[in-house]
């Protein structure tokens, strides 16, 4: 399965919302469900990557356009922790729970539509 199919298939259950509670008359083990939103949250961690990082490692914005490689990723990653309201060693898109994830898909879409 390739990576966009990942993304899509991930994009998918964001837009499906959480998955419905069980019947009544059955029951689902809290390992179950934890493991169901671990994997919305793993999936929505990749499309967060995959639209945060073009941004300054390709050069997509002009604000994050200039200078070294490490640079450009620490000039963003300031941006997004403020914007979250985080301290810049808490921005690590790897540990974002399913919220955070969908924050940074809001910001990087609002950051996009500002570009000319």
């Amino acid at each position: 399965m390739s990576a966009q199919q990942n993304d899509n298939d991930a994009l998918e259950r964001e837009r499906a919302g959480p998955a419905a509670d069980p019947p009544e008359n059955e029951t689902a083990s809290d390992e179950a469900r934890w493991r169901r939103e671990d994997d919305i949250a793993r999936g929505l961690r990749m499309v967060a990557h995959s639209l945060f990082d073009p941004l300054w490692s390709q050069k997509k914005l002009v604000m994050f356009s200039f200078g070294s490689w490490e640079y450009r990723r620490r000039r963003a990653y300031w941006w997004l922790a403020k914007r979250m309201g985080l301290t810049f060693a808490e921005t690590d898109i790897n540990t974002f729970d399913t919220q955070q994830c969908r924050m940074v898909l809001r910001l990087v879409e609002e950051l996009e539509e500002k570009q000319p």
